[in-house]
């Protein structure tokens, strides 16, 4: 069936024949120009809702061109976060591992050092205690000499005439022996220095 136009419809009632007691002419013309109207109107509607169509059929590729490009711009961007994400794992590891290493040798060197320390000061310990006692040891002696000493002063001075001595002019006059201070000057004799320093040294050692 062919395209059937306005001017097609125009051009009918040419084709009619004409007969006796037929329809009006004039009402069959204007019946068929509305109708050659109406059909140029519906071929234009129809027109433009082709042109609409392929506009939008047009837009349609273009949305899904669209849709395709974003989608595979997504999938290659995931793929590029999981590739550079396994690119800085594989790298940080070696970091990670020689960090953990560094860390226990560190931990390592603290701890020997440490170890060290607490021999060293336990050995100052045992020497500064070893060294107090022969101090102690040493004073202990000195004193007992020093006593022993101060004993004997004593006794030579409380024996009779024990000592005496010729003046100048020819008299004799006797010299006791008098019994020495002590450094300090105090009247306890000459160990209490020593004691006291016995003393301190025990203090110290008991802290």
């Amino acid at each position: 069936m062919t395209d059937l136009t306005p001017r097609d419809v125009r051009q009918k009632n040419r084709e009619f024949r004409r007969v006796l007691w037929g329809y009006d002419q004039k009402l069959v013309d204007a019946f068929l120009e509305v109708v050659a109207q109406r059909l140029g109107a519906l071929i234009k509607q129809n027109i433009a809702s082709t042109d609409r169509a392929d506009t939008m059929q047009k837009q349609i590729a273009a949305f899904r061109e669209r849709e395709t490009a974003i989608n595979e711009t997504m999938v290659a961007a995931l793929q590029l976060q999981a590739d550079a994400r396994t690119r800085v794992e594989h790298e940080a590891e070696p970091m990670r591992t020689k960090a953990q290493g560094e860390a226990e040798r560190i931990l390592g060197e603290g701890q020997r050092t440490a170890r060290n320390l607490t021999r060293e000061i336990e050995g100052l310990t045992m020497q500064r205690s070893e060294f107090v006692k022969a101090f102690r040891s040493l004073l202990e002696q000195y004193l007992a000499e020093v006593e022993e000493e101060e004993g004997r002063v004593t006794e030579a001075a409380e024996r009779p005439g024990a000592a005496t001595r010729v003046t100048p002019g020819g008299a004799a006059a006797s010299e006791s022996v008098a019994k020495p201070p002590d450094a300090g000057g105090r009247g306890d004799g000459p160990g209490a220095w020593l004691s006291s320093i016995l003393g301190e040294t025990e203090n110290q050692e008991r802290r």
